[in-house]
């Protein structure tokens, strides 16, 4: 035997010294009259369940759990009711005296002992056989796993729960408290709708997970169950509003618009009608609110497809959010429901899908933010460009009011020289003609002012960016043909100081070849 043999053989050994034989196994039966008292529990056939793990899905009627362990030896154990979200819940054990002895604990239940990850009640295991009961009552849905562990499991599951609970706390703080900072100092309220939206996802997964029920927090009995429905609606509702606003549905699709609103309404109609009854007296379960949670989740990830499909290139980032988080919602209504098994996969699961969520809706809003700099830039070039269009129509309007002018004095000249009255005439309608002309070089520029702002204008600042406005214009007006004098009258200025310009701009491209040769060439 080498040594790998002989160490697994020791380990297994040893392990084996130190094991605590006992088999655990549950059964249960629904008490549909109230009619079941603990004194006669023994005379009742209880309905077995396989493993460590009862999944009766949603029913106000309440229902006995009875949990048989075998063992081996006598020692002090606890059993673990890994249920947090359960109205009220009596456990049923025989103390040392062999009396029996009750523990209450639940939602409403005042001071009610209700740990990170669960329930935790001490027992003396005897040699042999040994039965205890749980009477649970609860509209959250019956899904209770039950346990044996000893201390060491017991810090070692409340200190992974708690920092479960940490880090689902920092990151959404983190984000919830990022999100109105940017709300605030960019002046746009979808981050602050976002900021909500994660803010009560983490109430809603905090409430899933019992959070609220902590022994530490000492919330009263009174208000825990109000606490958790607002909370849970809420996430419907404000994700809703998210939705609405960020996918701009009332614009882009007024069906999707309406669905949205309608879910809304009827989300809190459900959480209205389900709070009054319970609040006069009525047994009714929260398997509606459940609905339409996964309802919400359908047309949130429905819209997205849609925006998608109508090319929205910020919604893609939404739609990858939206499924993950469709999916953790229907894995946790499954379970819910009875129909999905629940274990340390699916439990977790639900969780993960929040969390990426959030992380990809927070991809999305910068993809947006990016998208809408990209928008402005792109005005911004508009906006120049027709700034240059109006400086242009500006220089245009001088230049027919000097012409004017011209005329005027032209015209007074002949009333007071009547001698050369034709001359005078002729000479006029010759610089009309030469307006004319320059007139029509004037509307052909306008009429290819776009045309050569977007295929020649672009290229040009790109191989040159060290070339001003006003050299542009001038490469603009040579792209078009036009010849330096009628350069100079269109910019009204001189033949001299178009030539000067002309000079530096084949100086600042160092250019070997005549700007007019060059120019056509771009």
């Amino acid at each position: 035997m080498n040594y790998s043999h002989l160490f697994i053989f020791l380990l297994f050994a040893f392990s084996s010294l130190g094991a605590k034989n006992s088999k655990l196994s549950l059964s249960y039966i629904w008490d549909r009259n109230n009619s079941i008292q603990i004194s006669t529990i023994d005379e009742v056939p209880f309905n077995d369940v396989p493993g460590h793990q009862i999944n009766l899905s949603y029913s106000p009627t309440p229902v006995w759990i009875k949990a048989e362990i075998e063992s081996d030896e006598v020692r002090r154990e606890f059993l673990k009711f890994n249920k947090t979200l359960v109205d009220s819940l009596t456990f049923y054990h025989y103390d040392a005296n062999n009396q029996l002895v009750s523990q209450l604990g639940g939602v409403k239940v005042d001071n009610s002992e209700t740990n990170a990850s669960g329930f935790y009640f001490p027992i003396t295991l005897h040699k042999g056989s040994n039965v205890f009961y749980f009477r649970a009552k609860n509209n959250y849905s019956h899904i209770y796993g039950i346990t044996l562990v000893d201390h060491i499991e017991i810090e070692k599951t409340e200190f992974i729960q708690i920092t479960k609970y940490g880090i689902l706390l920092g990151i959404f703080i983190v984000m919830v408290l990022y999100n109105v900072f940017l709300s605030v100092n960019l002046k746009d309220s979808i981050y602050g709708y976002y900021a909500l939206h994660a803010f009560f996802v983490l109430l809603g997964a905090l409430s899933l997970e019992g959070f609220f029920t902590l022994k530490y927090l000492n919330i009263p009995a009174v208000l825990l169950p109000h606490i958790i429905a607002v909370s849970v609606c809420t996430v419907s509702v404000i994700s809703c509003v998210f939705c609405i606003k960020f996918l701009k549905l009332k614009q882009t699709s007024k069906l999707y618009y309406m669905i949205m609103r309608t879910v809304m309404i009827v989300d809190i109609v459900i959480f209205v009608f389900v709070c009054t009854l319970q609040a006069i007296g009525f047994d009714i379960t929260y398997k509606f609110l459940t609905i339409m949670t996964t309802v919400y989740c359908f047309f949130a990830l429905a819209t997205g497809v849609k925006s998608v499909q109508q090319g929205n290139s910020v919604a893609k980032f939404y739609l990858l959010g939206w499924t993950v988080y469709f999916l953790g919602i229907i894995s946790q209504a499954l379970i819910f429901y009875g129909i999905l098994v629940q274990n340390i996969v699916t439990q977790n699961f639900y969780l993960f899908a929040i969390v990426t969520e959030v992380l990809l809706m927070s991809f999305a809003l910068a993809d947006r933010y990016r998208q809408i700099k990209i928008e402005k830039k792109k005005l911004s070039q508009t906006l120049a460009t027709k700034q240059d269009d109006l400086d242009v129509v500006i220089l245009d309007n001088k230049r027919r009011h000097t012409v004017h002018q011209n005329v005027m004095l032209q015209l007074k000249e002949i009333l007071n020289n009547k001698e050369n009255i034709e001359k005078e005439v002729r000479s006029m309608v010759m610089d009309l003609s030469h307006q004319n002309i320059s007139d029509e070089k004037q509307l052909h520029f306008q009429d290819n002012i776009s045309e050569v702002d977007t295929f020649f204008i672009k290229k040009l600042k790109t191989m040159h960016p060290n070339l001003t406005p006003a050299e542009l214009e001038i490469c603009s007006l040579l792209k078009l043909n036009y010849s330096t004098k009628e350069i100079a009258s269109f910019r009204s200025t001189s033949e001299g100081a178009v030539k000067v310009n002309k000079s530096r701009i084949k100086k600042k491209l160092g250019l070997e070849t005549t700007l007019n040769d060059y120019i056509i060439t771009v």
